[in-house]
């Protein structure tokens, strides 16, 4: 159920709440520009869905990037 919940933020591009940007392992992209945008800030790839459109990094708290709310979702769950 939680993946799906993560699926759905990621499809309907909602908007993060603060609690979510604070934390989490996991970085959740789910365009192609949004991963490529994390591969050239130097975040690690670490599991992807190509069919989904489903990019999933390591979040690393030390690195900033700018954030596009709509784009990435934080969390501390890998799934699938």
């Amino acid at each position: 159920m939680k993946e799906l919940t993560l699926v759905s933020k990621l499809k309907n591009r909602k908007m993060i709440g603060v609690n979510e940007v604070m934390g989490g392992k996991f970085i959740y992209a789910c365009t192609e520009s949004a991963k490529d945008k994390l591969l050239a800030e130097g975040y690690t790839l670490l599991k992807s869905n190509e069919t989904k459109n489903i990019f999933v990094f390591e979040n690393k708290p030390e690195m900033c990037f700018g954030l596009n709310e709509s784009e990435y979702v934080f969390s501390d769950t890998l799934t699938f």
